[in-house]
């Protein structure tokens, strides 16, 4: 007579938090609220929106950044991932409104003032970054490798793009902060390296 078979209970999985949600939500909101505010104080709105929503780019960037260098190999890191990088792509298209409106939705005068490869570099970050904010809400976690190469590139160009516009062209406060995100995002870079590689040496799990 066989011995009966014990069953093992599976714990029910904890529901997505919606955390990363509430928090990314929360800075982008309140950031756009304060850049708005802020701006009524200059007699050039538009432009100083433009300026002033770059800030609220990066402090929503900064994490995504991280987030991406360190991995996300659970369902949770990637949530975590996606919110951060699809508020930081809004407050990217603000800002991009903003600047075009200051020129009056003139590519010539955009050309003119930024010259051919500036603002030539910021059509192509803006168009990968939105292919990848479609791709990630329309195909979730699991991209075909097209499509991983594609979000490889928009994350790489937006990082030199961030750096370049905050590092080598601005100075005071922008320019500081552009160093601030540079360092922290370097340091997961070498974390999440360093990382990678140990967990592929034998004996590790």
């Amino acid at each position: 007579m066989n011995a009966p078979t014990a069953t093992v209970a599976i714990p029910p999985q904890a529901p997505p938090t919606r955390w990363p949600f509430a928090i990314a939500f929360a800075l982008f909101g309140l950031g756009l609220a304060a850049a708005v505010a802020v701006s009524l104080t200059e007699q050039n709105l538009n432009l100083y929106r433009a300026r002033f929503t770059i800030w609220l780019v990066m402090l929503l960037v900064t994490p995504a950044f991280c987030r991406y260098a360190l991995g996300r190999r659970t369902d949770a890191q990637w949530r975590r991932w996606r919110w951060f990088w699809t508020f930081a792509g809004l407050a990217y298209f603000v800002h991009l409104y903003y600047g075009l409106r200051a020129f009056h939705f003139s590519l010539n005068d955009v050309y003119a003032k930024q010259g051919s490869l500036t603002a030539t570099s910021n059509l192509i970050v803006s168009a990968l970054w939105a292919l990848d904010l479609v791709q990630i809400w329309l195909l979730g976690r699991n991209l075909p490798r097209w499509g991983r190469v594609l979000q490889f590139a928009a994350v790489v160009l937006v990082f030199i793009s961030a750096f370049t516009a905050t590092v080598i062209f601005k100075t005071g406060y922008i320019h500081n902060a552009g160093l601030v995100m540079t360092v922290i995002v370097a340091g997961c870079v070498v974390y999440g390296l360093l990382d990678c590689y140990s967990s592929r040496q034998p004996g590790k799990p």
